[in-house]
């Protein structure tokens, strides 16, 4: 079995030498790289596709946010996790708006890390409990108040997003659905273009403002399931 491949982008020294020895220590997944700067990161992933990309949103060159966008706008099949120091919740919900499936704070220290990452790997979406309720109840208030223009999924391509959101991968998707993966891909390139996104976190949060999905089956799923194993302080 492939193991997925993982590249890093900070120029944080503690990054660069004790999470990056734990994760190239790892049975669970590959390091193919780690860069310092936006413009390195971008040119490592041209260069070698990595499946994740593990972030901080200070970069050197540009925020970690446009760095997620433009990664997802190349590569939608890659996944954005943010490994940062900013405990901001103006931070975080910028990050998950551009993309990012995950959000861990890297001052719970390196096993922790290390442990949410492991669990990022097995499908998880880790982030602050404290910041994940507030993202929720941002985004019933714009659902509530925000008037945007209706957009319609079909059955199955709300089936699809669901299953997405609740961690599934593709194949995971064609099998639940008894359909094949190239069905799925079609699927997903179709609820892409209607919801005007490059990724499938926006697609989540698209669908939340414009009611095609409660949030209880959709950003809930990607956000308040992953709180039970993430064990720090709420923020």
């Amino acid at each position: 079995m492939t193991l997925p491949s993982v590249l890093l982008v900070d120029n944080d020294p503690w990054v660069k030498a004790e999470v990056a020895k734990k994760i190239g220590q790892s049975k669970a997944c590959e390091l193919i790289g780690c860069v310092s700067s936006y413009e390195e990161g971008q040119r490592a992933i041209d260069r070698v596709s990595p499946d994740v990309v593990m972030l901080e949103l200070l970069l050197e060159g540009g925020s970690g946010t446009s760095f997620i966008r433009e990664t997802l706008k190349k590569r939608p099949e890659t996944e954005c996790l943010v490994l940062t120091s900013i405990l901001s919740s103006k931070g975080f919900y910028a990050a998950i708006q551009s993309g990012a499936k995950g959000y861990i704070l890297k001052k719970y220290g390196l096993k922790r890390v290390i442990d949410l990452f492991h669990s990022f790997l097995n499908g998880g979406s880790p982030v602050p409990p404290g910041l994940a309720r507030g993202l929720i109840d941002r985004i019933s208030t714009q659902a509530s108040t925000q008037e945007k223009e209706r957009v319609e999924l079909t059955g199955k391509e709300k089936e699809v997003l669901t299953l997405l959101a609740k961690g599934f991968s593709r194949n995971e998707v064609a099998k639940l659905m008894n359909i094949s993966v190239h069905t799925v891909s079609t699927h997903i390139k179709r609820i892409y273009t209607k919801l005007d996104v490059n990724s499938y976190g926006e697609a989540v949060y698209e669908a939340i403002l414009l009611r095609l999905i409660k949030p209880s089956d959709k950003m809930e799923q990607i956000i308040i399931s992953s709180i039970n194993t993430y064990h720090g302080e709420p923020l």
